[in-house]
Parts: C-alpha cells; sequence; structure tokens
C-alpha cells in the first residue's frame, strides 16, 4: 500500500493560522528585535569574554553582573533598592554554595584518609557484570552522590575514585569523562539538593514551593537519563563531536 494512503488525513481547522489582517508586519517585527538587542549584546559580551580567553569564567560573570548593571541604567529601570535586594541575594546564594563546597571537601578528604578510595576501588574491581557491571555501578554511586553533594565537591570526591576504575576495565577516557560530565548535569537538578532547583526558587514567586520545583524537573531529568542510556550503548554519540576536531 503506499505511503499517502496509509498517512492520516490533516484538519488544518484544528490549529488555523491567524488571517493576513491579525498577523505583524516587517516592520513590528524589526521593532520587536530592539527587545532583544541589549539581552543579547549582555550574553555576548559575558560568553565572549570567557570563550576568548580574556577572562576567566569567574571573572565573566563578573562582566555580566555589570552588564546587567548597566542593561538596567539604559532601560531606565536602576535603583538603589534593586541593587540592594540582587546583591543581599546573591551573597546568601554564594555562602549557601560555599558552605557546601566546604562541607563536600571535609566529606572528601576524611572518606580518603580513612582508607574509602581504595574500599571502593577493590569492591568495584570484584563487582559481578564485568567491566559493565562496574560501569553501572559507578554510574549509580555519581548520581546518588549528586542527589546530595555540590559538584565540586561531588568531583574531588567521585573522580579520583572512580575514574581509575573505569580507565583500568578498558574503557574510553574521553567517553567517560562525557559520562561523568553528564552525570553532573544530573547532579544539578535531581532532589533534594539539586543546586538549579534551589537556584529557580530563588527567583520564583512565594506561592511556588519547593516541592512544585522538583515534580517540574522530573521531565528534565529523565531527559538526561536517556542521554546518558544513549550514550552507553552506543559510545560514538557522546564522542563523535570531540574527536572530529
Amino acid at each position: 500500500m503506499p505511503l499517502h494512503r496509509c498517512a492520516l488525513p490533516l484538519n488544518k481547522n484544528l490549529c488555523p493560522s491567524l488571517p493576513p489582517s491579525e498577523r505583524a508586519t516587517l516592520r513590528e517585527k524589526f521593532l520587536f528585535l530592539k527587545a532583544l538587542i541589549l539581552p543579547a549584546a549582555l550574553i555576548f559580551t559575558c560568553l565572549g569574554a570567557i570563550l576568548t580567553g580574556i577572562t576567566t569564567p569567574t571573572e565573566g560573570a563578573a562582566v555580566g553582573a555589570l552588564g546587567a548593571v548597566i542593561f538596567n541604567i539604559v532601560c531606565r529601570r536602576f535603583s538603589w533598592q534593586i541593587f540592594k535586594d540582587c546583591s543581599i541575594a546573591t551573597i546568601k546564594l554564594s555562602a549557601m554554595v560555599a558552605w557546601m563546597v566546604a562541607c563536600a571537601n571535609s566529606f572528601g578528604s576524611i572518606f580518603a584518609g580513612i582508607g574509602g578510595n581504595r574500599m571502593i576501588m577493590d569492591l568495584a574491581l570484584q563487582m559481578p557484570g564485568g567491566k559493565w557491571g562496574a560501569l553501572f555501578a559507578s554510574m549509580a554511586f555519581i548520581f546518588f552522590l549528586g542527589m546530595f553533594l555540590e559538584t565540586a565537591g561531588l568531583i574531588m570526591l567521585a573522580a579520583p575514585i572512580v575514574t581509575p576504575i573505569i580507565v583500568r576495565l578498558g574503557f574510553d577516557p574521553l567517553w567517560w569523562g562525557i559520562i561523568f560530565m553528564t552525570l553532573l548535569q544530573c547532579a544539578y537538578i535531581s532532589p533534594p539538593f539539586g543546586l538549579s532547583l534551589f537556584y529557580l526558587k530563588g527567583i520564583t514567586p512565594e506561592d511556588i514551593s519547593l516541592l512544585k520545583i522538583y515534580r517540574s524537573g522530573l521531565p528534565f531529568l529523565a531527559l538526561q537519563v536517556i542521554g546518558l542510556i544513549l550514550m552507553v550503548l552506543f559510545p560514538i554519540l557522546g564522542v563523535w563531536a570531540a574527536k572530529m576536531l
């Protein structure tokens, strides 16, 4: 049977287009683009300073903050009260992240000092399933830690433990690095301590609870997990871009 006979009929009335009289004109479209000039300039200035090597990522954040202030001044929205509120919110958020990093570093140092790294390595090498069992156990270990630790602390804790095992088992270090970074991205949105979830809570209205933010982040977390599964099943998906350079 031809393909066109199997296709379902299209009903354009279900999603009609706007009549020509209600559509934006070319002049109106260009006028609307004016609202994007300053935000686009801010993005290109911040990221451009980092990508060109002019600034470090930390200094690039400072450039972005200065650009945001200039943006508000140009738009005539700047006020000292807004500046004060933003500064206090930034200090609170930075203090929270700093405490999480400090605690993660302390935990990692104590864990390594009592021989935890060697114990984990020995257990992973003796797991059933061979190298694939060790791989999935390592991924589950990092994913679990990502639910509770900040990414910097997670890197310092998990990378020295897991990476030597994975490399020793014969996996591509580049491929594992991409898997590791994807797991770190999962850590940003995995409850209960995903940092992105707390960032989002800090800018949302008071009536939106943290539980709602947790639920809204689950579909994105599921997409990350699907991406991990695909990269494990088809390793070329993770490394083809890097190997083209």
